[in-house]
């Protein structure tokens, strides 16, 4: 991480170019492995829906089921959540939720037709349909979402291919804990939209997160909160790490930290705050806290390479503020703007 760091500080873009794409194609390789492991798995499970459907005496559930067309690896889809930047930079860490079409007799939850701030529960139809009740009362058919694959399946998949992509060997011959243990150091997170790292509850919210700030949250509180988690949990790292004596480590936990919430701050709190003040809202915005302003600054400082992270904590001492608490407003600060759009939090 140290060295990914010194690159996008000191190297041409030539080089990050090269790294960048090095990286590209480990992920790729990655990716298409994951992709065929979570195809086999959600298959079998599907059969053992049927077993059962059929042992309870449900033949015609189990009809529907049988209706489902096997799952292939290209019908699972790949999402980053990648903030666009005109900057050449190499990634850091790497967010990965995976999606697929829901089979024939799954139940989903859809926006209700009429009142979509609602969520009501339906089965997929053969079609790929669901039948649900619209806010008149009327029956209507909506097409079902892509659904999440499930973080924990996800994660069991994706770091047993990120290890044997990257390392060359089995991961079978390997302690689980060893094959963890290599996504965490290069920060492989692997979500679905109930993980705390998620931007929101619907898959919606992760695209307004990305790509447009002037749109609304659906679930403003999880998207705060997901902007603190990803300093919170390396804040947590860090401490944990040097109370165990492990003194490097924790530097680079607590500078990785740091740049999460510089990156949080700045491609979300700030972003946001210029959509809102602009047309066709025109808000009046409250001004940013002048210490919450400045902490975020020191931080930057260390993502620069200006000062040490151990340097930035007594800075920020001084201001009142620790890491975490730092973590905790810039969650704030995106909750906050949610009253700011119809129908907002008052």
């Amino acid at each position: 991480k140290q060295a990914i760091w010194e690159i996008n500080r000191n190297a041409d873009d030539a080089t990050k170019r090269a790294m960048n794409e090095e990286m590209r194609k480990v992920y790729d390789e990655t990716d298409q492995r994951t992709k065929k492991d979570l195809a086999d798995r959600l298959n079998a499970e599907q059969k053992k829906r049927i077993e059962a459907a059929e042992k309870a005496g449900n033949h015609e559930l189990a009809k529907l089921l049988k209706e489902a067309p096997e799952i292939k690896p290209d019908d699972i889809e790949v999402f980053n959540p990648t903030n666009p930047t005109a900057e050449v930079k190499v990634g850091a860490d790497r967010d990965v939720t995976m999606r697929v079409k829901p089979s024939a007799g799954q139940i989903v939850k859809v926006p209700q037709p009429g009142n979509p701030s609602k969520q009501v529960a339906g089965r997929v139809n053969a079609d790929g349909t669901v039948t649900v009740r619209g806010s008149d009362g009327k029956d209507v058919q909506v097409k079902a979402p892509d659904i999440d694959v499930p973080h924990s399946m996800l994660k069991e998949a994706y770091e047993k291919n990120f290890y044997e992509t990257v390392t060359g060997k089995k991961a079978s011959e390997a302690s689980p804990e060893d094959v963890s243990n290599l996504a965490k150091e290069y920060d492989q997170a692997c979500t679905d939209r109930l993980h705390p790292e998620a931007y929101g509850s619907r898959p919606e919210d992760l695209d307004t997160a990305m790509h447009h700030p002037d749109r609304d949250f659906s679930d403003p509180e999880q998207v705060g909160q997901a902007a603190s988690y990803k300093g919170q949990e390396k804040f947590k790292e860090a401490e944990d790490q040097w109370k165990a004596g492990k003194y490097k480590e924790a530097e680079s936990s607590m500078a990785e930290g740091m740049r999460q919430m510089t990156k949080q701050w700045k491609n979300q709190v700030l972003k946001r705050r210029d959509a809102v003040a602009g047309p066709p809202r025109n808000a009046n915005l409250p001004p940013i806290d002048s210490k919450l302003q400045k902490a975020v600054s020191i931080m930057d400082d260390v993502v620069a390479g200006k000062i040490s992270p151990a340097d930035a904590e007594g800075m920020l001492l001084k201001l009142g503020h620790t890491p975490i608490s730092v973590a905790n407003d810039v969650g704030k600060q995106l909750e906050m703007l949610q009253k700011f759009w119809p129908g907002g939090i008052p």
